[in-house]
């Protein structure tokens, strides 16, 4: 009870902020101070010695968890003891997780990892690309470009990767009765069918056509990487390759919601929806520094703005 009663003034004092908040943080650096374990009682002497104290302390453990626990096989003094590196020795039953960081310790360059730190903070990205040796891919840039929507990026680079489960994929790891796509049983369920060569994805282009403009939706996967591999340093380029990414994203869920749900947005409906997400992220990431110099279009900003959506423009730029 006089804890409880004891945290609940804590609790008062910083909501209400008591103006003596000082006295406040000086109790509670005592508290810790008291928590932390830097001497022990030997008889009548106090030992403060680093290394007697980590001694008594993994002693200590071991009585209290008894010399048979499994937990007691993997504490090693070291363990407890600061330095630059980890140094305890890789033991059998130690866990698969420390044991594999402690495999890694002899091979990883001490420069690489300094030339990851950057205002004295390790980045995470650097450090994985620089031990990470592998191969980059051009199109990677245009489908995980912060102007897309973060869940369609994810689409988008399935669909790239022919990575969806569809029924031709599905049909090759598994039984399934039919592997036609559902929604017209007229062609088998791929990539390229369900996202490039089907009546309804025809209809979708030409919708959103008549506000983006003349544009030549790719026919097959390998056309769709070639366009993504020209988007760098063009907001016209970006742009399209947004609303690319709304549309594919959409034409799945549609395929979803058509195949579970027994019903499907109109080519119009969908078009529609598209544009006021590609319009409401630019609106929402700029503004653009001289969007004329970065290669937008004039005529696709008019497009843009049909339908009672516009693009406030200032000193060129999108607010």
């Amino acid at each position: 009870m006089a804890l409880a009663l004891k945290q609940q003034s804590k609790v008062n004092w910083i909501k209400f902020s008591d103006e003596n908040s000082s006295y406040f943080h000086v109790i509670m650096r005592k508290e810790r101070l008291e928590n932390r374990i830097t001497t022990f009682m030997k008889g009548d002497v106090i030992i403060d010695d680093f290394e007697e104290v980590v001694k008594h302390l993994v002693k200590h453990f071991e009585n209290f968890m008894d010399n048979k626990s499994s937990a007691i096989s993997i504490i090693d003094e070291a363990c407890v003891k600061q330095g630059n590196y980890l140094s305890l020795e890789q033991q059998d039953d130690a866990r698969w997780y420390f044991k594999k960081i402690l495999s890694l310790r002899d091979h990883l360059d001490e420069s690489k990892l300094r030339q990851a730190v950057r205002g004295g903070k390790i980045s995470t990205k650097r450090c994985y690309n620089m031990f990470v040796e592998e191969t980059q891919i051009d199109y990677a840039g245009a489908i995980w470009d912060k102007l897309v929507v973060p869940k369609y990026r994810f689409i988008y680079w399935q669909i790239s990767n022919s990575q969806l489960l569809t029924r031709d994929y599905l049909h090759r790891i598994m039984a399934i009765p039919n592997n036609l796509f559902p929604v017209c049983e007229a062609d088998v369920e791929t990539h390229e069918h369900l996202f490039f060569n089907r009546p309804y994805s025809y209809q979708v282009f030409e919708a959103v056509n008549k506000w983006l403009g003349t544009f030549h939706w790719p026919r097959t996967t390998a056309e769709l990487l070639q366009g993504c591999c020209n988007t760098k340093n063009d907001l016209t380029k970006r742009i399209i390759n947004v609303v690319m990414a709304a549309v594919y994203y959409f034409l799945w869920k549609s395929m979803n919601k058509c195949v579970y749900d027994l019903c499907c947005m109109t080519p119009s409906c969908l078009s529609i929806e598209v544009r006021k997400i590609v319009h409401m992220r630019i609106v929402c990431k700029g503004p653009f520094k001289d969007s004329a110099a970065a290669g937008f279009s004039e005529g696709l900003a008019r497009r843009l703005e049909t339908g009672g959506l516009s693009f406030v423009r200032r000193e060129n730029a999108f607010l």
